[in-house]
């Protein structure tokens, strides 16, 4: 039978070491698991293997003392809110990394977009004042059961893009 445990400890260490930069083909190369089945695992807690466990610590051990190759991992890690190494006490058992900012979840208004919209703001220019775009609006919308929101945006892309369309040609 296999053994398992919480995969709060391996979730944590692939996340440091993203916040370090590295990227996940890096890690999947020092434990020999795909870059998927890492990704499934950074992003959800669980339970894991011991030894799938066992294995993204050595990984850790090895990589936790220098800076991964990609600027771009270590940005979105940190804007993600993931901590480094070195925020962590233990690692397996704080509650939370000391000194890194949680970064604040935006919550869209769909209901101040179509506010914006009904007063004469294009859908382009609404979603900007809300910190957003078109496409997240969209996704957002369909998310939520909001077909009609869904519609308003899709239609003005298709407007949009017909006049694009006519205009170069």
């Amino acid at each position: 039978m296999r053994q398992t445990i919480r995969s709060r400890g391996a979730v944590r260490r692939i996340r440091a070491l993203h916040a370090l930069g590295w990227r996940l083909v890096d890690i999947a190369a020092e434990t020999g698991y795909s870059t998927t089945n890492l990704a499934m695992i950074a992003h959800r807690d669980a339970n894991i293997d011991v030894k799938k466990h066992e294995r993204i610590n050595a990984a850790y051990e090895h990589l936790s003392g220098s800076v991964g190759p990609s600027e771009r991992t270590r940005q979105v890690a940190i804007g993600r809110g993931w901590a480094p190494p070195l925020a962590w006490n233990d690692i397996d058992a704080d509650d939370e990394p000391r000194g890194v900012r949680r970064k604040e979840r935006h919550v869209l208004d769909l209901d101040e977009f179509v506010s914006l919209v009904r007063m004469g703001e294009s859908v382009y220019m609404a979603s900007k004042r809300l910190g957003s775009n078109p496409r997240s609006i969209l996704r957002v919308a369909e998310r939520r059961g909001r077909g009609d929101i869904a519609r308003l945006v899709q239609h003005e892309a298709g407007v949009v893009r017909r006049e694009f369309e006519r205009r170069i040609s």
